[in-house]
């Protein structure tokens, strides 16, 4: 595994080591928990998922974080690999130099373990200290790697009696689906709590993921009338994970593309961000309309803006 950044260029600049002293530490000095007051901090760093349909600028989302000023780290567990071809071909050349992407993430056991302890396989992680840790293609993360690596386990069982799709993990069974359900949410879990362990810097994660596939809608009172297809608005996440794992976001975004009556090649990227037609979306108490368009700058401005005035009255409170 290495990690490139996209003009081949790396801070040679190490950044100054701080330590949080802002937290009153209740428990004892040799005990890892801790308590503080809810004004005390204020984590600036947010949770976001964002979700859609193939082509609707799920990762075209990394221009506006560029854009923005964010050091932006990136990895992908698409099956095509990278998927920042997009990003290559719009952004200028100087918001390249603040994009960064992990190469060789293509097994369950190495992505889980870079999500775990990333300084262990990239050392200089905490030197490049991204202000966004971009994982591309949750999705994928669980039908491809997760449930390849289950039917790996069930091989090294040695079972005779179960199938050749089964052991490869094509095709799982009512038993394997704890397997999936835990896999997923661990894997999840230690992407959000990725870190910079040596300053105690917490950093943004951004995460898509597939929309599901359109349910196909029967007219029972005419059989012989063309399908139509209902879009389910919501996650391609195999099993009971999606409930679990949405509760570790603190805002998830749809992303849809609208096209024009009269000009059916104008198409206009959106994010939409209320709970609507069955869509699954969340705020926690960032105040965003119903509907943004596609610049994520916009976005991370309304996000950041609002974090930032919540940080200024709190500190107003305490003078």
């Amino acid at each position: 595994m290495n990690l490139s950044n996209l003009t081949n260029q790396t801070s040679k600049s190490k950044p100054a080591v701080t330590t949080r002293t802002d937290s009153k530490l209740l428990s004892a000095p040799v005990s890892p928990l801790r308590i503080r007051r809810a004004d005390e901090v204020f984590d600036e760093a947010v949770k976001i998922l964002i979700y859609g349909d193939t082509g609707t600028g799920k990762t075209r989302s990394i221009l506006g974080l560029l854009s923005e000023g964010l050091k932006v780290l990136y990895f992908s567990t698409e099956i095509g690999g990278t998927g920042l071809m997009t990003v290559r071909l719009e952004a200028p050349a100087e918001h390249l130099e603040r994009l960064y992407e992990v190469e060789g993430l293509r097994d369950y056991r190495v992505i889980t373990e870079f999500m775990r302890d990333p300084g262990k396989l990239l050392p200089d992680i905490y030197e490049i200290d991204p202000d966004v840790v971009f994982w591309d293609g949750l999705t994928e993360g669980q039908l491809v790697h997760l449930e390849e690596y289950i039917g790996e386990q069930i091989h090294l069982k040695n079972e005779r009696e179960e199938s050749d799709a089964r052991r490869s993990g094509l095709q799982l069974e009512q038993r394997d689906w704890s397997m999936v359900l835990n896999g997923t949410v661990r894997m999840v879990k230690d992407y959000l709590y990725m870190h910079n362990t040596q300053t105690g810097r917490a950093w943004t994660k951004i995460a898509t993921c597939k929309e599901a596939e359109k349910e196909r809608v029967e007219d029972p009172a005419n059989s012989d009338a063309k399908p139509k297809y209902k879009a389910k608005n919501t996650m391609l996440i195999h099993g009971g994970a999606k409930k679990l794992i949405e509760g570790g976001f603190d805002l998830i975004l749809r992303t849809r593309v609208k096209s024009s009556p009269t000009k059916p090649d104008d198409r206009e990227f959106l994010y939409c961000t209320a709970p609507r037609d069955n869509q699954t979306a969340k705020s926690r108490g960032i105040a965003l309309p119903p509907e943004m368009p596609g610049d994520f700058s916009v976005v991370w401005q309304t996000i950041s803006g609002a974090l930032k005035t919540k940080k200024r009255s709190r500190v107003k409170e305490t003078q």
